[in-house]
């Protein structure tokens, strides 16, 4: 064929770059798939089939890429003008799950014994397994057929090629579409490369081939039956209409192919596996429902919660409603309605939880158009799917199958039993009805051979079920009990046949875990057990892989398997006749070909090397038919038995299914960890809940491992909103003059979060140390007591004492945990008010008018401080009595001696000599102590308002004295604000700084915190205005620093006087930052970064040190232009070498 092509067909495909075409290929398929999904798909560089060792190295470079699962893609040149591609799916810790040969070209000639041969070399148990997705009479477009092929079978294993069309070829004849498996060629054309190529592969390949090609044309005829996959989903024909479509399938293939139709039975069964197992995810009981919408009903709220619920919703379509039984269960009116509404709550949800892959939101949406169009059967599949992406294990199912297997295991306690093992499809039920007596007869279903019983003896066998497709039968541990003289044997009483599911069950991981721990719970309490172990025909393939993962799955159930095999007997079945005695050969070519790893396993190798002992004595091969039951039982019961199987048995679980446990784990860690971010603390205890059932069930450390971290995760999480909360509310409480409501209902919500959080610490977080919610009630406690702790009741006329009462006020107004203390603190002051109003009397009488106006003052500071927290009426009215005794005991006085002009002088001259003393004191930046003394004069002067009615002169003096001291400080301020404006200091041309009057400023602004609030000079927002200055200064500066280096670093052959400007510039701002750290420590402590000049300095240095190897280099290597410019550098930075210094 290589012969026959052009030239010009020839070149064209060398040209082609198979690898640009994968990454580009993959690239663009990785834009539409979840992160998670995109992250283990690798494509490796295309191998030469000519090239010795090519392959094998692409493959031990793909599966050295990770210990994860992971999938590889490969281009494979054969020859010069074609490609097929290599497909490898690895399983965790580099094992090959599958490799399959993906050909692309009609009538290759490509070698898979040679391919096999490289494979065994590193993989002695990876089976290559010859397929073809789509292929193209033109060898030229095989490369872009073969990255199309590669894509597809990516999308294949990942479980979601319905989603997507591949098609990265414009310029195909043909073009494929992502749901076909076809060759674009005719069948007649199919039949004669199979033909013409026939002589160049062996005659094991060419039926593997020839079962390829009958696959495909059994689908293509599929797909003549049903041109349009929408019209199917839309029209969904009955369980008995699709047996009798598969039944023409079947006969079309037949007529096809008679003489290859026995040779592709396993094939032709896998179909109908698939196609009955499709029907029977759709079968819907009544139980089945009930199951639904009690399983939604005990969630909170949840993607997956929302997503049963419209399974529940969809189902009600299926069956009669009015049936159910349980009366518990609510149907909504309109469920069509009820399934939107659903809908839309999942789709809501699906964001807040952040699962929004692309896969995801496609099944919503065509979720959404199937609901509309009432296809209820394509609603129910995407939402099944939906489902297994969001739960890969169906926790409430696989709880509830526990739940019956516990139900089944009683039937069998401490009785002797023959346990039968084997594979799905094994012939363990048909094995069963034929010891138990049933006349059993050949007969074809759906186009297939089986062997049914067709006359049931005991009536215990009506729970035992066959078929002849490759799917289990049989959920739960069954049990038959055989009379042996019922079936003609000769030992005397009866024993128990234990039918079992499949090991790696078709039922799904939940049906699969539910048995293997289930049997062998079962298992465990009965009084003996003999081991019958069944292997098909089929187990022994060419790599017998069969045989081997049932053995290496009997060994997981019994580990001490060595100390127990004389109790061990074999069965084959399914066996042609000219295959029987094959058998022991077969057995002894597995022996002698283990790996390494293989033959390290004793129990492994004992079992194998005690099949391989008995099967040479004589091999029993069972025919149902024409085989005498009672024969064989007479030698099952003279066999050893297991004495002691509780200890003998072990919990057991598939690979396959804890593979499946591993991701459902992962999810809930994810699931957990993501809603202990948003607070949802009954979804956190629910999947914790199930994951302790789960650890409880299956006993696996990692199980445990992740329970723990997620316990972990939380109590961290937990902790460090405490944390972080309290820290940031007592800061609050302490720096904040007023208490914002913003701030206390931020605390509520914090302690909110903490009471949801409070029943999960009890039930999981026990002994664990982490805070309950009673904690921030404590620590507010705490604080109010430290409040109460400054306040004194002596001070009940000083603004500290107003500001802290203002916040236990509003803290009580919130929190009931502190209303009787702020009653308490109240009281403290209001008896502390009376005692003055009470004790004025006398002081009255001591006739000191310093004292008495001392006392009027501070009853008169204490109304004002006191005005909203006490009775401001009744106040008020105790000082104005207290005043007018004053008033009246002053008069009497007068009318008694005639001192008032006297005294009225002297107060007077005291508040002129007060504000004689204030005028001498200068306030301004070089005089910030000043601050304190004129303050605490001013006040004095203003608490001789209390006799402004005896001495109103006094009013004018009071007035001038307080307006000289705003207007003092005021123009400081002022001054302040406008000297350091970022704005107006970015305008001006020149841009220096006095430093000096900043670090004064800063003083200053510090002893203004000094004066009492009374006088209502604001000095907090200049004190701001000059941060922010500092702060945006330093980022300017440091940005001009680092700069003009760069552009003296970058300098070449540019203008010299550009280079010393800059380097001048550098030095400016260099000596700037030198003052600022030597001389100004308060402004050095608002720079945005306190290292401007050690960074600089430590640049400058490395630089220049490099900058001198460098002009040594130059000059030895005679480079005048770069020595040059590197010198002129050099000059220029000179300019900064006394910093460097």
């Amino acid at each position: 064929m290589m012969a026959e092509l052009k030239g010009s067909d020839k070149d064209h495909n060398q040209n082609i770059d198979i690898n640009a075409l994968l990454s580009n290929g993959l690239e663009k398929l990785k834009q539409n798939i979840s992160e998670d999904l995109s992250r283990i798909i690798y494509a490796l560089k295309a191998v030469d089939e000519n090239k010795d060792g090519q392959l094998k190295t692409a493959v031990k470079e793909a599966s050295e890429i990770t210990n994860d699962p992971h999938i590889a893609l490969i281009p494979y040149k054969n020859g010069s003008v074609y490609w097929a591609g290599i497909f490898i799916k690895f399983k965790s810790q580099k094992q090959i799950e599958t490799i399959e040969l993906i050909d692309s070209v009609e009538n290759s000639n490509i070698d898979i014994n040679n391919l096999q041969s490289e494979i065994d070399e590193i993989y002695k148990n990876a089976f290559v397994r010859w397929r073809i997705l789509g292929k193209h009479s033109n060898p030229v477009k095989c490369a872009e057929v073969t990255v199309e092929n590669l894509l597809r079978a990516t999308l294949e294993a990942l479980g979601i090629s319905e989603q997507y069309n591949i098609c990265l070829m414009g310029s195909h004849e043909q073009s494929f579409k992502s749901d076909e498996s076809t060759s674009v060629l005719p069948k007649n054309d199919h039949q004669s490369s199979t033909s013409s190529s026939s002589g160049n592969h062996s005659p094991k390949q060419q039926l593997l081939k020839q079962i390829t090609e009958s696959e495909i044309e059994l689908k293509m005829f599929q797909e003549e039956s049903n041109p349009s996959p929408v019209t199917y989903e839309k029209n969904q024909p009955t369980s008995k209409s699709r047996q009798s479509g598969a039944n023409i399938n079947l006969e079309e293939r037949e007529a096809l192919h008679g003489s290859r139709a026995s040779t592709r039975l396993s094939e032709v069964a896998e179909y109908e596996c698939r196609t009955n197992n499709e029907e029977k995810r759709h079968d819907i009981t009544e139980e089945s429902v009930m199951n639904l919408y009690h399983d939604f009903t005990s969630m909170p709220p949840c993607a997956e919660r929302f997503t049963i619920n419209l399974l529940y919703l969809v189902s009600l379509k299926f069956i009669d409603v009015e049936k159910l039984s349980d009366v518990n269960i609510v149907i909504p009116d309109d469920i069509e309605t009820a399934m939107s509404e659903q809908l839309n709550y999942l789709k809501e949800r699906l964001i807040v939880e952040d699962l929004r892959s692309k896969a995801i939101q496609n099944l919503i949406e065509t979720c959404y158009i199937n609901i509309k169009d009432k296809n209820w059967q394509a609603t129910l599949t995407k939402l099944k799917q939906l489902f297994q992406k969001l739960s890969p294990l169906n926790m409430h199912e696989l709880f509830r199958l526990v739940q019956k297997v516990d139900e089944a295991a009683h039937l069998i306690q401490d009785k002797d039993i023959i346990l039968f093992l084997g594979e799905t499809g094994s012939g363990k039920s048909t094995a069963i009805h034929f010891f138990a007596g049933s006349t059993m007869k050949r007969v074809t279903v759906n186009g297939l051979n089986h062997i049914t019983p067709i006359n049931i003896k005991n009536p215990e066998l009506q729970k035992v079920t066959t078929s002849p497709f490759a799917r289990s039968e049989t959920r739960y541990i069954t049990s038959v009990e055989v009379n042996y003289k019922s079936v003609e044997a000769s030992t005397n009483g009866s024993i128990i046949l234990c039918d079992t599911p499949g090991f790696e069950d078709t039922n799904g991981p939940e049906v699969d875990i539910a048995n293997g721990i289930g049997v062998v719970k079962a298992v465990k309490g009965c009084k003996t057990v003999k081991p019958l172990v069944l292997f098909s025909y089929k187990s022994m393939d060419d790599r017998c892989s069969g045989i081997k993962q049932l053995a290496h799955a009997i060994v997981g159930l019994i580990p001490s398997i060595k100390d127990h095999i004389q109790a061990f007997s074999y069965i084959f079945t399914k066996f042609p006749e000219e295959e029987k005695k094959t058998i022991q050969a077969t057995l002894q070519d597995i022996n002698d070909k283990l790996n390494e790893e293989e033959k390290s396993n004793v129990s492994f190798t004992s079992f194998l090397k005690d099949m391989l002992r008995k099967t040479k004595r004589s091999s029993v091969v069972l025919d149902p038919i024409s085989d005498k039951p009672g024969e064989i039982l007479d030698d099952l019961s003279d066999t050893a038995s297991i004495d002691r199987p509780d200890e003998a048995f072990q919990y057991f679980t598939a690979e396959k299914s804890k593979a499946t446990v591993q991701e459902q784990v992962r999810k809930h860690q994810i699931s957990i960890m993501s809603a202990t971010k948003r607070y949802e603390y009954v979804l956190i205890e629910y999947k914790l809940d199930q994951l302790n059932r789960l650890y409880k069930l299956l006993e696996q450390d990692d199980i445990k491992q992740v329970y723990d971290d997620c316990i972990r995760y939380i109590r961290k999480l937990l902790n460090e909103e405490y944390q972080s909360s309290i820290s940031t509310f007592n800061r609050c409480l302490t720096n904040q003059t007023v208490l914002n409501i913003e701030d206390i209902e931020r605390y509520q919500t914090f302690i909110n979060h903490a009471k949801l959080a409070d029943k999960l610490k009890e039930k999981y977080l026990v002994g664990q140390e982490v805070f309950h919610s009673k904690a921030f009630i404590d620590n507010l406690i705490e604080q109010v007591d430290i409040f109460m702790k400054d306040l004194k009741a002596e001070d009940l006329d000083k603004s500290p004492t107003k500001i802290n009462l203002n916040k236990i006020k509003i803290l009580a107004k919130y929190f009931q945990e502190i209303k009787n203390k702020y009653k308490d603190i109240c009281k403290i002051f209001a008896d502390e008010f009376d005692r003055i109003v009470q004790s004025f009397k006398s002081i009255l009488e001591e006739k000191n008018m310093i004292t008495i106006a001392n006392s009027l003052k501070t009853l008169s500071d204490a109304c004002t401080i006191l005005e909203d927290h006490l009775d401001k009426e009744l106040l008020k009215k105790k000082y104005n009595e207290s005043k007018l005794a004053f008033l009246q005991d002053f008069r009497n006085s007068v009318r008694q001696f005639n001192v008032v002009d006297n005294t009225k002088q002297q107060i007077i001259q005291h508040v002129k000599n007060l504000q004689k003393s204030i005028v001498q004191k200068d306030i301004d930046l070089d005089n910030p102590s000043n601050i304190a003394f004129v303050c605490s004069k001013a006040l004095e002067i203003n608490e001789m308002k209390a006799v402004e009615e005896i001495v109103p002169d006094i009013v004018q003096i009071i007035g001038t004295v307080n307006e000289y001291f705003k207007n003092k400080i005021g123009y400081v301020l002022n001054s302040i604000k406008t000297t350091f404006n970022i704005d107006s200091w970015k305008q001006k041309t020149s841009q220096l700084i006095d430093f000096n009057a900043a670090e004064k400023g800063f003083k200053f602004l510090n002893e203004c915190k000094s004066i009492d609030i009374s006088f209502g000079i604001d000095s907090t927002s200049v004190l701001a205005t000059l941060k922010n200055f500092i702060r945006e200064y330093s980022i300017i500066i440091q940005k001009e620093i680092k700069d003009s280096f760069h552009f003296i670093k970058a300098f070449q052959n540019g203008d010299k006087q550009e280079i010393f400007h800059k380097a001048t510039l550098l030095f400016e701002r260099l000596e700037e930052i030198s003052d600022i750290t030597d001389k100004y420590p308060i402004v050095l402590e608002q720079l945005h970064s306190k290292r401007i000049k050690e960074e600089c300095k430590r640049d400058l240095e490395k630089y220049l040190e490099d900058l001198s190897g460098e002009l040594t280099f130059l000059n030895s290597e005679e480079n005048t232009e770069a020595f040059h410019n590197k010198l002129l550098i050099a000059k220029a930075l000179s300019t900064v070498d006394p910093f460097v210094r």
